[in-house]
């Protein structure tokens, strides 16, 4: 089938129109990149003379296409009749079937053997990875002085804990947090630059950002022929556009420091398989970094079986079978380095039941699968359904992936095979279970970071001969349009302005402090920050409800029954049985304040203080 100009031009609009992300602000940041596409890309063979594609290409990027179809209905059935938007998704899965073919046939380097290259970062490449890192954080991350306080729930319990461990507490004993002990870690490292702020660990979220952006902009350089600063310019706005993704969340998730340690992995995945050297050294990196994802959270190591069952049937095709020994000797030499060090602290401290109790029984059993949330069936078929929803609502992530997934397969088959696995291993674990988050798809910006270098090669050839202030001017507007692109999706803008009053932390610990007694437990709730606000650390192991689990509510009421708080903090959102059993859980309190959410309205706080009688 022969594919004339007219053809391909409406095949390229309606791939566009699927991919399209639906704020009007990114609208504007996405038809500019698609803009500067096509006009680089006018001259080529993608647009012009005619380009013969077979039934065989059409048939598989039909199948692409039919995937993004999904993705489309899901994100736009909140805003168009479901049917209409359906009929209209099917329309444009059908025209933008021939694209896919005719972009691989006009690849300019389909053809050429594929040789990596590692290249050095100079002293300003890390100036500027460390200033977009300060630029970045102070936008998007919770613990960003931006903001009064940091309010989210998740990364308060951590901190917590990890404070707690600091003053000699034992996680998963001492202080019941369901996160891998490498997370407590990183949080405690930020808690020792400012134990009772979030100063810290927004400098532990800097470092890291910038960590990820050296080693995703090595990673790019490897396909890049000569580097440039603008590489380096261009790496860093792309990192700013996926941190602006709904998945980023409020920050200081697992996600976002795993990241780092898989962008890590792939890097040396890669140069194993560019250099078609198994280096014990290297494997063993591999398997060290292995271990620290899985003790930050062990749904994030999808993405290391992908890799390892690629690399299973890559060195047998090969008949390389002391070459895969030695990758399994050094893989799980370097996890066990990580994980003996973890097992002991526990077994020496009597709290390995603890540990295995909490860790993997109770994020298991109390979290994904319960009588509330569904069957192991339902955990194991929820990727597949959360999925389009989580790339419908990133419109960057799925953007990006698919951009280089194109692009690896347009460049080296071996390469995309291990990149398809590890991608398809990494979102399967990371959304196994019924409790998927908004942050899980996080973990994918490793992999979206490759959808960045072409839009990295195009503007650095664009401007290779431009004069300087057309290359500032450029990537002026390059970091604007990023910035557009990311706007709608920043959830830390809803805290923008709030001040430190209004946040009930703040007010309930104006009063507590005020008093003799200052004892008090957050029942049925997260820990908001209560105990940062309080400059102390919790007394009791369940200091916070993680899984709606009416056991740890119970445990919570028994520690009232044995402690005598003087104040109970508590919300109308904490759906126990603790207000319909009042006389029990409540008798002889007083409530004494009242705050509402500083942004959820309609959602309170409560404060209760022990009557004198």
């Amino acid at each position: 089938m022969e594919l004339k100009k007219t053809h391909k031009i409406i095949s390229f609009s309606a791939l566009v129109l699927l991919l399209c992300p639906y704020s009007a602000l990114t609208v504007i940041s996405f038809a500019a990149i698609v803009l500067f596409f096509v006009l680089n890309s006018s001259k080529t063979d993608l647009f012009n003379g005619t380009t013969k594609v077979t039934t065989k290409q059409l048939a598989v990027s039909f199948l692409v296409n039919i995937a993004l179809l999904f993705v489309f209905i899901l994100r736009w059935a909140d805003y168009i009749n479901p049917v209409i938007v359906s009929l209209a998704g099917l329309a444009l899965c059908v025209l933008a079937t021939p694209v896919l073919p005719v972009i691989v046939t006009a690849f300019p380097g389909r053809s050429q053997p594929l040789k990596l290259t590692d290249k050095k970062l100079g002293i300003s490449d890390h100036i500027i990875f460390l200033l977009f890192s300060v630029v970045i954080l102070f936008f998007v991350s919770s613990a960003s002085p931006v903001v009064a306080t940091d309010w989210d729930a998740d990364s308060n319990c951590i901190f917590t804990a990890a404070r707690g461990m600091l003053h000699g507490k034992l996680i998963y004993r001492d202080l019941i947090e369901l996160k891998g002990i490498m997370m407590y870690v990183i949080f405690a490292a930020g808690a020792l630059i400012s134990p009772y702020s979030y100063t810290g660990l927004w400098i532990i979220e800097i470092i890291f950002c910038y960590l990820f952006m050296v080693i995703t902009t090595k990673l790019q350089l490897l396909f890049v022929e000569q580097k440039s600063s603008i590489n380096s310019v261009i790496s860093a706005i792309s990192v700013g556009v996926l941190y602006g993704s709904s998945s980023y969340f409020f920050g200081n998730t697992a996600e976002e420091f795993g990241i780092v340690f898989l962008a890590l992995i792939i890097y040396f995945c890669i140069r194993l398989i560019a250099d078609d050297d198994i280096r014990f050294s290297r494997v063993f990196i591999v398997g060290l970094l292995t271990g620290v994802i899985f003790w930050i959270k062990y749904s994030m190591c999808g993405a290391v079986f992908g890799m390892a069952l690629f690399f299973v049937i890559y060195l047998i095709r090969r008949k390389q079978v002391k070459q895969l020994l030695k990758a399994v000797l050094g893989v799980i030499s370097g996890f066990v380095t990580v994980s003996v060090p973890v097992i002991l602290v526990y077994l020496f401290n009597g709290a390995l039941y603890e540990l295995f109790d909490v860790y993997f029984g109770m994020n298991i059993f109390k979290y994904h699968v319960t009588s509330s949330r569904g069957t192991f069936l339902d955990a194991l078929t929820n990727p597949f359904l959360a999925f389009p929803a989580y790339l419908g609502d990133n419109s960057q992530l799925l953007i990006l992936v698919f951009v280089a997934f194109i692009y690896l397969f347009c460049r080296n088959k071996k390469i995309f095979a291990f990149f398809f696995a590890a991608f398809t291993f990494s979102f399967y674990v990371a959304l196994l279970g019924n409790g998927s988050v908004v942050y899980y798809p996080f973990i994918l910006t490793a992999f979206a970071v490759f959808g960045a270098l072409p839009v990295n090669l195009m503007i650095t050839k664009f401007l290779k001969d431009k004069t300087k202030p057309v290359k500032a001017l450029s990537l002026t507007v390059s970091f604007v349009l990023a910035g557009l692109y990311s706007l709608p999706f920043i959830s830390n803008i809803s805290y923008y302005g709030i001040k430190k009053d209004n946040y009930p932390t703040y007010a309930f610990s104006k009063i507590i402090m005020d008093s003799e007694d200052q004892s008090f437990i957050c029942l049925g709730l997260i820990d908001y920050g209560f105990y940062t606000s309080m400059k102390t650390d919790p007394k009791t192991p369940c200091f916070a409800v993680l899984v709606h689990d009416q056991d740890m509510v119970n445990q919570q009421i028994q520690y009232i029954a044995e402690n005598d708080y003087n104040y109970i903090i508590t919300s109308n959102n904490c759906n126990y049985d603790i207000f319909a059993d009042e006389g029990n859980v409540l008798e002889g309190y007083e409530l004494v304040a009242v705050q509402e959410d500083p942004v959820l309205k309609g959602d309170e706080f409560y404060l209760f203080r022990k009557t004198d009688g």
